[in-house]
């Protein structure tokens, strides 16, 4: 269920009769005043808890605390409460802190059941066999399962010795697929409606969406921060891919933070297979593997079943673009067709209007000429890792430096004209422009520079 109409519901469920009695004379104020606390906890557990990758934060405003919810990785508010403020809310001077039980607290409970989300929800596909309970995300899974415990010799053993199949709820309990249908579709956990009325009333795993509460119950594989030694040629390929420059990437790298891939980024994620449709199967992801030229899926399938550690894929997040796969395609796909939720280092680089038009030089390897504006130019690349590859070519009219990054081949030119008039002179175009401080110009000017050099720029590539 979307987080727009989870809060919707939350709301609707708050009365004075849940309020703290220090809150209680609050109720006249607002409808919302009083009530962040058990909202944003409500909500909490109703987004499926930590997996959702939303924490509490608590803020101090408008002369008292109030709580909210805040994505670890993206940073995106839900606050269910905010319509009681008069001013907008400083979100970012918030301090996170955990609700003081792990469980929902009674009255967030009581929220829940009023919101008709506390019925419980499927959390994972199971199959009873031998008074023991197997959990995987279908029920071919959960077969393997048996198989790796020894429970069984072979898959094909057990159409011989058939156990009951049905779904673990979200606390454990086991139920048949009747009843689970009845739960997932209260839950609204079905991908489609028309599966709540199926000709044999029953759930098929295939019916359910793989949302943050799907395989709640099931022991996954743990996502380990990968090695830089071991993904650096991945973030030489998005480099010049994007033009964005080797040194960032490597810094955001460093800063980047390990965690679930919520459904929202996987759908939009770009440079993957795995939210393509076309590999459900793991015999799928096998053959688009060898198509790569023989990526260990094998080895991925097989640390995923067993519930190793894998290295985490790596997703770069820009402002204003949707999320982009640096590195782990076949992890994420062959993760995505065992309905398993993958962990990612999300790596975050925010580009201002001036890096954008900087880094279009140091990836094309354009002649850039200007005075003030070549300056800062050749400042920043030597900041990005560019180095000189000579003495400099003094003319009568102009300085020129011949630059390359050693990391990346990428080639730059950077000539400096010695005009009094200090004009920028391309292709016999003359602009003038004042002077400023000896390393650069302003951010604005400097883009006018570059946007004249984009018209009139050689490519030396």
């Amino acid at each position: 269920m979307k987080s727009h109409r989870l809060q919707k519901r939350i709301q609707a469920a708050l009365t004075p009769d849940l309020l703290h009695k220090k809150y209680r004379h609050l109720a006249a104020e607002h409808p919302h005043a009083g009530h962040c606390y058990v909202a944003a906890e409500a909500l909490y557990h109703a987004l499926g808890g930590e997996r959702s990758g939303y924490k509490p934060v608590n803020i101090h405003w408008e002369g008292g605390p109030h709580w909210f919810l805040q994505h670890q990785v993206t940073g995106k508010v839900l606050d269910p409460t905010v319509g009681q403020f008069e001013t907008p809310v400083p979100y970012h001077t918030g301090t996170r802190k955990g609700f003081l039980t792990k469980q929902p607290s009674k009255r967030a409970q009581e929220v829940l059941r009023r919101a008709g989300l506390a019925e419980g929800y499927v959390a994972a596909a199971a199959i009873r066999h031998r008074g023991q309970i197997f959990t995987a995300p279908s029920h071919d899974g959960a077969i393997d399962a048996m198989v790796r415990a020894g429970h069984l010799k072979s898959f094909h053993d057990y159409f011989a010795d058939q156990g009951e199949e049905g779904f673990v709820t979200h606390d454990g309990r086991f139920v048949n697929r009747q009843e689970a249908l009845t739960l997932a579709t209260q839950a609204d956990q079905l991908k489609h409606q028309r599966y709540a009325t199926a000709a044999d009333k029953e759930l098929d795993s295939d019916y359910v969406k793989r949302d943050n509460r799907y395989r709640e119950a099931v022991s996954e594989s743990s996502w380990a921060a990968p090695k830089w030694d071991r993904e650096r040629s991945e973030v030489v390929r998005v480099s010049k891919e994007t033009g964005l420059p080797f040194e960032k990437l490597r810094r955001a790298f460093n800063r980047g933070k390990v965690a679930p891939v919520s459904d929202d980024h996987f759908r939009d994620l770009e440079n993957t297979d795995a939210n393509s449709g076309e590999h459900k199967s793991v015999d799928s992801v096998h053959h688009m593997a060898q198509s790569y030229g023989g990526k260990d899926s094998v080895g991925i399938h097989k640390a995923l079943t067993k519930g190793e550690t894998l290295p985490a894929p790596i997703i770069l997040h820009r402002p204003g673009k949707s999320p982009t796969l640096v590195a782990g395609n076949t992890r994420l796909t062959m993760a995505a067709a065992l309905g398993q939720r993958a962990h990612a280092l999300h790596i975050n680089v925010d580009e201002s209007r001036a890096d954008r038009l900087i880094s279009h030089y140091l990836r094309e390897g354009v002649v850039l000429s200007g005075d003030s504006g070549s300056k800062r130019l050749m400042t920043l690349a030597l900041q990005y890792g560019y180095q000189e590859t000579g003495e400099p070519e003094v003319s009568q009219n102009a300085v020129t430096h011949k630059l390359i990054d050693p990391k990346t081949g990428y080639t730059l030119q950077v000539r400096r004209l010695l005009r009094r008039d200090r004009g920028l002179d391309l292709d016999q175009n003359l602009w003038k422009h004042q002077p400023t401080n000896e390393l650069g110009t302003d951010p604005e000017h400097l883009s006018q520079v570059l946007r004249l050099a984009t018209r009139n720029a050689r490519s030396m590539a």
